[in-house]
């Protein structure tokens, strides 16, 4: 039974309202935004529903013509179906209360906290001064993580090269990736705390993850356990097959093994191939994770980042991607040998090369005349110029600027456990009789 004054949920989970009345099929609900303001929205009876407030929920009572600040304490349910909390003020009382008297503001921050200050409505030093401890340190945090929460609320330490991916794709305002890392260095975790960043500005953001199906298991496992995004309702993890099933496109997509969706025109992944390409160019947010021996395949290499950037990657153009892949190789060389520890004949080589491959590009023309010059004379200068052009050329001629590939070299010093299911029992060695008997029969 509905009672008018008593405390309901807002829509949308936008905290606690107070139901003013009922009219018909329509109910008004007060939003209690600050002592000197609240607002009545419109609300279907159907949809509505009673709140019961938790222990050391922040509440407002009015009293003597102002209001007191108490959290609860307790509370005990009366013969009507109303609730009567105990509430605990600042200075020790404790006073019993029905929800009828109580108000309470919605988890929104209000408008201009200046009005409220104005009316009167701050509260003690003392509670400051703890408030202000507990929240100097975190302001610390999130500073040091360059705004990037997911990385430190996320229950797992961070190898660099994870936190390095995840920064460059939450900094780009186009998100649509290739993590393309070595096998076992966390692709998974890229993935997931990109999603968690995206998750904690945003926690009705839709997420759909394809996954292969011996995965779906490991996938639910670590985004929970490592990542802690079972606490937001809005992941769906399904297999690769049954992505052809999916009718809405998400605002993220992330597919993992998304080498086995690309190329793929028969067999029974061939409908779920057809859907990602649909789906990869209706949704804002694409991560496709592919394991390095993949990009050994030019064709499949290609599909993926035509899923991305169908405008720079042609499907029918492969004999000019495959140049592109070519020319990647002797630009990976050169930025190896752009070390000023190296050789200064070595350098001065490839100063010469660079003019020859780039015989258009303005910096390098300004560069590497520079570099060839600074090992005769200027030693002191090698490490700023061979940085400035090692910067210069992989941002200006790298196959993809999408593509992110971290290699072991890159993890030296961390662990990373292999993927699939573990055994949990004791180690068998029934082979090893088998193989013995084997042997002594033959």
């Amino acid at each position: 039974m509905l009672i008018d004054g008593m405390l309901v949920s807002l829509p949308d989970d936008k905290g606690v309202g107070k139901l003013e009345g009922i009219s018909g099929e329509t109910c008004s609900v007060s939003i209690f935004r600050s002592i000197i303001r609240s607002d009545v929205i419109q609300m279907p009876v159907a949809k509505v529903s009673r709140a019961y407030l938790s222990p050391q929920t922040r509440v407002y009572i009015r009293h003597e013509g102002r209001f007191r600040v108490g959290r609860i304490a307790d509370f005990l349910i009366d013969e009507r179906g109303l609730v009567d909390y105990e509430v605990r003020f600042p200075n020790g009382e404790r006073a019993d209360f029905s929800e009828l008297c109580l108000y309470i503001r919605p988890w929104s921050a209000p408008d201009d906290p200046a009005e409220i200050l104005a009316s009167g409505g701050a509260e003690s030093q003392y509670l400051h001064d703890r408030r202000q401890a507990a929240l100097l340190p975190l302001l610390k945090l999130r500073s040091a993580a360059q705004g990037m929460t997911a990385l430190v609320s996320a229950g797992i330490e961070l190898a660099p090269h994870q936190v390095a991916a995840v920064r460059r794709v939450l900094s780009d305002p186009v998100q649509r990736y290739l993590l393309a890392d070595e096998v076992g260095l966390g692709k998974t975790i890229e993935a997931g705390l990109i999603v968690r960043q995206h998750l904690i500005d945003n926690s009705e953001t839709s997420v759909l993850i394809a996954v292969p199906t011996h995965l779906c298991a490991q996938w639910r496992e670590e985004l929970g356990a490592k990542l802690r995004l079972d606490q937001f309702g809005t992941i769906q993890i399904v297999p690769h097959a049954d992505l052809a099933n999916i009718e809405v496109a998400p605002a993220i997509l992330v597919v993992d093994e998304a080498h086995h969706l690309v190329g793929v025109d028969s067999g029974p992944l061939a409908p779920a191939a057809v859907k990602l390409r649909a789906m990869a160019s209706e949704t804002p947010v694409v991560l496709l994770l592919s394991a390095t021996p993949a990009l050994g395949d030019e064709a499949r290499f290609l599909a993926l980042l035509n899923l991305l950037d169908p405008t720079s990657h042609p499907l029918d153009d492969i004999p000019s991607f495959r140049l592109k892949l070519e020319r990647r190789r002797d630009i990976g060389r050169l930025l190896l040998a752009l070390d000023p520890a190296a050789p200064k004949l070595v350098l001065r080589q490839r100063g010469a090369e660079m003019e020859r491959l780039f015989p258009d590009d303005q910096t390098i023309k300004e560069l590497a005349p520079r570099l060839v010059q600074a090992t005769r004379d200027a030693l002191h200068e090698l490490p700023a110029l061979c940085a400035a052009l090692r910067s210069h050329i992989a941002d200006s001629y790298r196959i993809h600027q999408r593509l992110i590939r971290s290699r072991r070299a890159d993890a030296q010093g961390w662990e990373f456990s292999s993927r699939g299911p573990t055994d949990q029992g004791e180690p068998s060695f029934s082979h090893v009789r088998v193989e013995a008997e084997v042997a002594s029969w033959c």
